[in-house]
């Protein structure tokens, strides 16, 4: 309209006099829509790849993170919640039957569980889930926070070994501990025990006849060696 009111005779009116700059604009109007059609997709296009590559560096991220063991669960779900757009996000852990499973929060947060977010959970195994506030419906979106939940799921495996790992240390510990006091009592009481069975071995014995001072001597030697190990 533009081009046709002030540059095409007659000029200064809609009107087209001739045929030639009527098929000028109506080719020049295609063009310009074809290239509008164009450009918008290339636009939509290019904020994809950008979407894609903001995604792929945040799983790169978070891979090293999950490695290094650099961050914690906690502090890995507060930083993706803007990445994913999410209010609130947390790891949950299952328990009880099916039919009257509860879900509770052991990382993250989500102060209010609904039944649209508890129905779009994302499974990680049998006992664990994602829960997003609002509920991931997505479908991109979805397989995204899935590949998300499997670097989780690693790091959670890693703090249940750890944990595992330093309970089994401390076992450790106790039993040497048991040990070395058995053995330092052990040790304690073996001298007394011996004393007192070569006493008693003595008086056993058949072919030793013994004065009745031998024999109390023996006997008290063996009754002093009994009481030390008492003591």
């Amino acid at each position: 309209m533009f081009l046709n009111y002030p540059f095409t005779p007659p000029f200064h009116t809609l009107a087209i006099s001739n045929r030639d700059d009527l098929i000028a604009l109506v080719v020049f109007l295609a063009s310009s829509i074809s290239a509008s059609l164009i450009l918008g997709k290339l636009k939509i296009r290019t904020a994809k790849l950008q979407q894609l590559s903001n995604e792929g560096l945040f799983l790169s991220s978070l891979a090293k993170d999950v490695i290094r063991g650099r961050n914690s669960i906690d502090e890995i779900l507060h930083n993706s919640k803007s990445t994913f757009g999410l209010r609130e996000f947390a790891v949950v852990r299952k328990e009880g039957i099916v039919t009257n499973e509860t879900l509770e929060v052991i990382f993250g947060s989500i102060p209010l569980i609904t039944k649209d977010i508890s129905g779009s959970q994302i499974v990680l195994n049998s006992e664990y889930s994602l829960l997003a506030d609002p509920a991931i419906i997505d479908v991109d979106l979805r397989n995204l926070v899935t590949t998300f939940g499997s670097q989780i799921l690693i790091l959670l495996e890693r703090e249940i070994f750890e944990n595992n790992e330093k309970a089994l240390s401390d076992i450790r510990q106790t039993d040497q501990m048991r040990v070395a006091l058995l053995n330092a009592v052990s040790h304690d009481l073996r001298g007394p025990l011996s004393s007192a069975k070569a006493a008693i071995s003595s008086l056993m014995n058949e072919h030793v006849t013994w004065s009745a001072a031998d024999q109390r001597e023996l006997l008290e030697s063996s009754n002093h060696s009994l009481n030390q190990r008492n003591h």
